[in-house]
C-alpha cells in the first residue's frame, strides 16, 4: 500500500513539471537561455484624457520587463462645479443658476445642470391710475422685471393676474365755454371729450374797422369774414385854412371810416346856399373905384338865382365853383387870426373874346385898403387863368379875389366858366 502510494506521488510531481515546462516554453522566446514568464503588468505612467499611458510587464523568471502604450481616455465631463467660467446664465426668481458639466482636466462641456437657490423678484413699480367720467383707472401694482407677473403689494408676496381696476366715475367735467366748430356749439368734457347740449349757430352781421362778417350771436364764432367795400365818402367835417376835416366812407355792413382832409379854403368846396352866407366866404358884385389910390366897394349877393343853385344879382351869378358875371364880381375870404397863405386861383371857360383879368385887394376889419389891389392878367389869355401868390393876413383882415371882363364892349366876352380858388396856411 505505501509503495503505490509513493508511487501515484511521485508520478503527479512528474505530471505537473511536465505541464510548467509546456507554459514557459510556449510563453517566450530563448533569451540568454531563459524563457520568459510574464507577470499581469502594472501601469507605470496613467493615461490621463489627452495623453497615452503606459503598463509595464515583467518577467517571473528573470526579471525582463516590457510595456505597452495605454490609449488616452478622452474629455469625461462628469464634474459638477459651480465656478464662473462654467456659468450659463444666472440665477432668477424662477430659475436657479445653471451651469456647464466639465472635465477633470478643466474642460467645459455642453451639458448644464443646477446649482444654488432662486433670487428674490426684481419689482418695477407702476403707480396708481385715477380713473375718470369715461375710463376706469387702476391701483398701483409691481411687476417683475425678470419674470414678468404682477404684485399688489412691493414686496411680492401677493401675486395678481392683472392690475386691479378702478370704475370710471361718469362724473363729466364741462367747462363754462362753449366748444364750437362749423356745424356749431357745444359743452365738451374737459377728460374724455363727451360733448353736450349741441346746437347750430345762430348767425348775425357783424363788423369792426378791418372786416365785415356773420357772427353767431350764442357763441361768437365768425364766418365769411371780407374786406370791407367803402363808398365814395361824406365830408363830415368841412376843414378852413387852419384846422383838418375829415370825410367818412362807409361799407354796406354798416362799418365806416374816417380820413383827414387836408387843412385848406376852397371856394368850389365851401360854397354855401345858407341865407346870409355865413362863414368866411362871401360872393358878390364890385363897383371899384379908379384913381391914385384905387378902391373899390363890395355888395353881398344875397337873392337866389332862378333854379335856386346859386346866388344873382346885377348881372352876376355865382354857384359853386362857377361863376357867370357882365359886371365885375368877387369871391372874398375873411381871416379870424394872424395868418400867412397861399392862394392858388383858376378859371377856365369863357369865349374866345373873353379877357378876364384878376384884382387881388386886402382891407382890414375896419373896410381900410391895404394899397392898391394886385393886378393880374394871365398875359391876356382868353379864357383860361392860373395865379398863385402868398399873402401875410392880420385876424379880421378880408381878401378879396375880383374878376372882371377887358373886354367889356363885347357881352359875348363876359366870363361864364369854372372857378376855383384854394387858400392853404403857410406853417414855419
Amino acid at each position: 500500500m505505501r509503495v503505490s502510494f509513493f508511487k501515484r506521488t511521485i508520478f503527479v510531481l512528474i505530471v505537473v513539471l511536465s505541464v510548467i515546462t509546456a507554459f514557459a516554453l510556449a510563453g517566450c522566446e530563448d533569451k540568454d537561455g531563459c524563457t520568459h514568464v510574464w507577470n499581469d503588468g502594472e501601469i507605470t505612467t496613467a493615461a490621463t484624457c489627452t495623453q497615452d499611458g503606459v503598463k509595464t510587464f515583467t518577467c517571473t523568471l528573470c526579471g525582463e520587463t516590457r510595456t505597452e502604450v495605454v490609449g488616452s481616455s478622452g474629455h469625461v465631463f462628469d464634474r459638477e462645479v459651480a465656478d464662473a467660467k462654467y456659468l450659463v446664465s444666472e440665477a432668477t426668481c424662477i430659475a436657479k443658476a445653471v451651469y456647464y458639466k466639465s472635465c477633470a482636466c478643466g474642460e467645459k462641456g455642453t451639458e448644464t445642470f443646477e446649482y444654488g437657490e432662486y433670487v428674490a423678484h426684481t419689482l418695477v413699480k407702476t403707480e396708481r391710475v385715477e380713473a375718470t367720467c369715461a375710463n376706469a383707472g387702476t391701483e398701483a401694482y409691481w411687476t417683475c422685471s425678470a419674470c414678468g407677473k404682477l404684485f399688489s403689494d412691493e414686496n411680492g408676496t401677493t401675486e395678481i393676474g392683472e392690475p386691479v381696476a378702478i370704475p370710471a366715475t361718469g362724473d363729466h367735467v364741462y367747462g363754462a365755454d362753449l366748444t364750437k366748430d362749423a356745424t356749431g356749439h357745444w359743452y365738451e368734457c374737459s377728460v374724455c371729450g363727451n360733448k353736450k347740449d349741441f346746437a347750430e349757430h345762430t348767425l348775425v352781421g357783424g363788423h369792426n374797422a378791418d372786416i365785415h362778417y356773420d357772427e353767431c350771436s350764442v357763441c361768437h364764432a365768425r364766418f365769411n369774414e371780407s374786406a370791407h367795400e367803402w363808398d365814395g365818402g361824406v365830408v363830415t367835417t368841412k376843414p378852413t385854412l387852419t384846422s383838418e376835416g375829415e370825410k367818412t366812407y362807409t361799407c354796406a355792413c354798416g362799418e365806416s371810416r374816417t380820413q383827414a382832409i387836408p387843412a385848406q379854403a376852397s371856394f368850389a368846396d365851401d360854397f354855401t346856399l345858407e341865407e346870409g352866407q355865413p362863414g368866411p366866404w362871401s360872393y358878390g358884385s364890385v363897383n371899384y373905384v379908379w384913381g391914385a389910390q384905387e378902391d373899390f366897394t363890395f355888395t353881398q349877393i344875397t337873392s337866389k338865382n332862378d333854379g335856386g343853385d346859386g346866388w344873382a344879382s346885377e348881372g352876376v351869378e355865382i354857384k359853386g365853383g362857377w361863376i357867370n358875371a357882365s359886371n365885375m364880381m368877387a369871391v372874398a375870404y375873411t381871416v379870424d387870426r394872424d395868418v400867412t397863405v397861399k392862394v392858388n386861383l383858376t378859371f377856365t371857360g369863357g369865349t374866345a373874346d373873353t379877357r378876364l383879368s384878376l384884382r387881388t385887394g386886402v382891407k382890414n376889419a375896419d373896410g381900410v385898403i391895404y394899397g392898391n389891389p394886385a393886378y393880374f392878367d394871365g398875359g391876356k389869355q382868353s379864357n383860361v387863368l392860373n395865379y398863385e401868390t402868398r399873402l401875410e393876413l392880420k385876424a379880421g383882415d378880408t381878401v378879396y379875389f375880383i374878376l372882371g371882363n377887358e373886354n367889356v364892349t363885347n357881352p359875348a366876352a363876359y366870363p361864364n366858366g369854372e372857378l376855383d380858388i384854394v387858400l392853404t396856411q403857410v406853417i414855419g
